[in-house]
């Protein structure tokens, strides 16, 4: 989607859906991975967005690994400040267990759009981090963890029964 410019007083929401690592593809729409509201004009915010202006990230669609670095949401022409949105509350959704870390607009060198190219414009960047669930960070103990922890469980238990015993036969 392109416009000139964003109007964001009246508490506007955004959703931008992403599922391609790195930036999107800028000449194809269709086939973007991440979705990129375009804006063109000299002066892309007439105000900063606050916090009445809630942008939602969804990686629904994503395989998320620690590392992986996600570009989209808002392209500007014009280099633009990250404090144009850093007010702004961020929601993401779909993350598996993962921690998403905003970076804030970064210069993308090329990006080649159907209507033109843009050299040094700024892009939306999300760095990934944490293990998620089920990946390097799993709760489920390593094998050697499980034979130390049955094996102090089994003397526990032996500990326990000889104390019943003896319990048992003091009093006899």
């Amino acid at each position: 989607m392109t416009a000139t410019q964003l109007n964001p007083s009246a508490g506007t929401s955004f959703l931008f859906e992403f599922t391609q690592v790195g930036s999107p593809t800028y000449s194809n729409a269709a086939a973007s991975g991440n979705d990129l509201l375009y804006l063109t004009g000299l002066i892309p915010y007439t105000t900063a967005l606050t916090s009445a202006n809630q942008i939602t990230i969804d990686f629904t669609g994503a395989s998320l690994a620690a590392g992986e670095v996600f570009r989209g949401g808002f392209f500007t022409d014009t280099p633009t400040d990250t404090s144009e949105v850093s007010d702004a509350t961020f929601l993401y959704t779909g993350l598996n267990g993962f921690t998403v870390h905003f970076d804030g607009f970064v210069t993308e060198a090329v990006a080649a759009f159907a209507s033109g190219t843009v050299i040094n414009g700024t892009v939306l960047q999300f760095d990934i981090t944490g293990t998620g669930n089920g990946g390097g960070g799993s709760t489920v103990p390593d094998s050697g963890t499980s034979v130390l922890l049955f094996g102090l469980g089994l003397a526990g238990l032996a500990f326990s029964n000889a104390c019943a015993r003896r319990s048992a036969s003091s009093l006899l």
